[in-house]
């Protein structure tokens, strides 16, 4: 399949691939990252829809956090299975020897959360902009970030 796009498409995704990338590998890891992207792009300049948004970066943002919780999903599943069918279940924190105690403790929230603190911390955004870009209210978003405090206290003690 060939796909197509205008050069407005082109002149957005040039726009915002920097913060999104970032977004990508915040949810996604290093190595996860630019795949995620680049799915989520190939999805949103593909679709009928794209046209007619308004907030092009809200919803290139959503785009990126629904594919990385695609990913995870898929990769949960592949590891259940593969945990399954080779050795009794390992503690995640095993599987990921040699990362820092802040990272793991980031693995363990979910992926709105990371979505939230990522925006939050590192683009240092309010609940307002936060809850445009990712679709969400704003007490969704101030609910999810003190859940997300909550659980990194309790994972990094």
């Amino acid at each position: 399949m060939m796909v197509t796009t205008d050069d407005g498409d082109a002149e957005i995704y040039e726009k915002y691939a920097d913060e999104l990338i970032r977004f990508a590998t915040a949810l996604a890891g290093p190595s996860s990252a630019r795949d995620v992207l680049a799915d989520a792009v190939l999805r949103v300049f593909t679709s009928p829809s794209w046209k007619s948004v308004a907030n092009k970066r809200a919803y290139l943002y959503r785009a990126v956090l629904n594919e990385a919780r695609q990913r995870k999903r898929s990769l949960d599943r592949r590891l259940r299975y593969e945990m399954t069918e080779r050795s009794p279940a390992t503690d995640r924190e095993e599987e990921i020897v040699g990362r820092a105690d802040l990272a793991r403790a980031l693995c363990r929230l979910t992926v709105r959360q990371r979505a939230v603190v990522f925006q939050t911390y590192w683009l240092e955004l309010d609940a307002r902009e936060i809850a445009g870009d990712l679709h969400l209210s704003e007490r969704t978003v101030q609910r999810e970030l003190a859940r997300a405090r909550t659980r990194l206290k309790e994972l990094l003690g």
